[in-house]
């Protein structure tokens, strides 16, 4: 069976009904309809999206990670539910500091079952901001809100974020974000930065839980994939190939909060595996 027919069968097993449906759109030609509706099931009144979107966070209520998560999700699909975005804004403003800077998790969080990593609450930050205003721009949202967050985040790339993490998402601010003159010292600024970033493993083989440079590149035109070289993205893409198990699925390098975010998970750590093995030619 191959790569992709294996994985399959595992994600129509396991898989939530949101990645199942992204899946069918990259690789069945499906409409994004499917996949917008069984996004907007984790939608909250608030406009913002609950239901533990995030599998490490169990709570129902709306947090400003599960909103990267949903427009995250959207971007990968290219479903362009400018309406999911632009309510989400309402939610951002009534969680965020005038900045525009995000906790990733709001209190109420606390009180439900939880990843080792978020045991305690980060102070607000603009790490999680560069990457929502970022797809929020490529869902052509127009929202006060993101036009404040936006200047916030072009003068914070003076001094970025050094966690490979955070640095996804200025990348993702750099590419999508309106241009202006100072975007290109800007991106060879963050790109020098990239290879010696925290959390992120360039040499091979690394144990335990990091980021890699597919995380950063995960297609051949993506911004950063001019900071590694060619063996590097090869060597990394034989590795993930590699670890896909014997179900078809893809394995966790961290302890989630329950089997129940176990299964949530590896279904979206399968489709984004598919997606950038796919992208790279490797399917």
């Amino acid at each position: 069976m191959s790569t992709l027919s294996a994985a399959a069968c595992f994600l129509r097993q396991t898989a939530r009904p949101l990645e199942l449906r992204a899946y069918e759109c990259l690789f069945e030609a499906a409409s994004p309809d499917g996949f917008v509706a069984a996004l907007t099931t984790f939608r909250r009144e608030d406009g913002g999206f609950g239901g533990a979107l995030e599998p490490d966070a169990r709570t129902p209520d709306s947090q400003p990670l599960f909103v990267d998560f949903a427009l995250k999700s959207l971007y990968q699909v290219g479903a362009r539910a400018t309406e999911l975005g632009a309510a989400a804004c309402a939610f951002l403003r009534s969680v965020s500091e005038p900045s525009g800077a995000l906790p990733y998790l709001l209190p109420g969080a606390l009180e439900h079952p939880r990843a080792q990593h978020w045991q305690t609450l980060q102070p607000p930050s603009l790490e999680l901001t560069f990457g929502i205003a970022a797809l929020l721009h490529w869902l052509e949202v127009e929202d006060a809100w993101l036009d404040s967050a936006t200047e916030s985040c072009w003068s914070a790339l003076g001094e970025p974020p050094d966690g490979a993490h955070a640095l996804i998402g200025v990348m993702d601010f750099l590419e999508h974000a309106p241009q202006r003159p100072e975007r290109g010292a800007r991106l060879a600024h963050v790109r020098a930065l990239l290879p010696g970033a925290r959390w992120l493993a360039v040499e091979l083989p690394f144990e335990g839980y990091a980021l890699t440079p597919l995380d950063l590149a995960p297609r051949p035109d993506a911004l950063a994939r001019a900071c590694f070289d060619d063996a590097t993205i090869e060597a990394h893409l034989d590795a993930l190939a590699a670890q896909q198990q014997a179900d078809g699925g893809w394995p966790l390098s961290w302890e989630p909060p329950g089997e129940a975010a176990r299964a949530e998970w590896r279904g979206k750590w399968t489709l984004d595996a598919l997606v950038v093995l796919d992208a790279y030619g490797r399917l």
